[in-house]
């Protein structure tokens, strides 16, 4: 895994990983690297939808401090494969932060 994230950061990071099929060896364990680590939606997105229910059952709205997770996780997928829908994980980041700066400004007056 790390020899296949690194050939395409030593590329520039930019575009060093595509949705196109691979056509060698290479360009197939830098594939499944990424996806197998960062590029991996499971995991973050398993969290962020348990910590979603359980605010919801409490009625709690769900914390600027994800939305920092997802912005900081999306971002550099956003840069690595910007053809694909990355970029959507640091926009719903950027919504739940502003979110909760409504939620604590409301609080305040």
């Amino acid at each position: 895994m790390r020899e296949g994230l690194a050939d395409g950061l030593r590329e520039g990071g930019w575009n060093g990983f595509t949705l196109e099929p691979s056509t060698t060896l290479a360009e197939f364990r830098r594939s499944e690297a990424f996806w197998g680590t960062f590029g991996s939606f499971g995991a973050p997105m398993l969290v962020f939808g348990s910590h979603v229910v359980w605010s919801a059952r409490r009625g709690r709205r769900v914390p600027g401090w994800l939305g920092w997770a997802l912005v900081a996780w999306g971002a550099p997928l956003s840069f690595v494969l910007p053809k694909s829908p990355a970029w959507t994980v640091p926009a719903i980041g950027a919504l739940l932060i502003l979110g909760d700066r409504n939620r604590r400004r409301n609080r305040q007056h």
